[in-house]
């Protein structure tokens, strides 16, 4: 039994680690998501900072980038939901990993605590008896 959970132990340990590393590339991902976002959005500010207010033509030019600027920035709010998605999905999973790990550990633990036990008690009955048969012999 020892060896299996030994066994049982390991698998969920790499399990654990993983789930860790999708985690991990998961919030890399987002991260990553969230940075084109921002970057998109500087590009729009910085062309509304460049813009000549009586140029008719620069402003219909502006509207054009503002639009499609707005376009982009919508799909890449939804892949970024979708990417907060996955890393929610994956730390649950990741939790459920340690969780499991860390009951095999502790069932581990419990059962060496018993053995221990056992062995104790076993040594103290040994010591009993030969403290029994010490005093039939005086």
């Amino acid at each position: 039994m020892a060896k299996t959970l030994a066994v049982l132990q390991r698998l969920r340990d790499h399990a654990r680690k993983a789930q860790e590393l999708e985690l991990r590339r998961a919030e890399r991902e987002r991260d990553r998501q969230q940075g084109r976002i921002d970057e998109l959005h500087a590009r729009m500010e910085s062309a509304r900072a460049e813009l000549e207010p009586g140029d008719a033509h620069a402003l219909v030019a502006y509207h054009n980038f503002r639009l499609q600027g707005e376009m982009a920035s919508r799909r890449e709010r939804a892949r970024l939901a979708q990417r907060e998605r996955e890393v929610d999905a994956i730390g649950r999973r990741h939790g459920q990993a340690v969780r499991d790990q860390l009951a095999v550990e502790n069932l581990i633990e419990r059962r060496e605590s018993a053995r221990v036990a056992l062995e104790a008690h076993a040594e103290m009955a040994v010591l009993d008896e030969l403290g029994a048969r010490g005093r039939r012999m005086e």
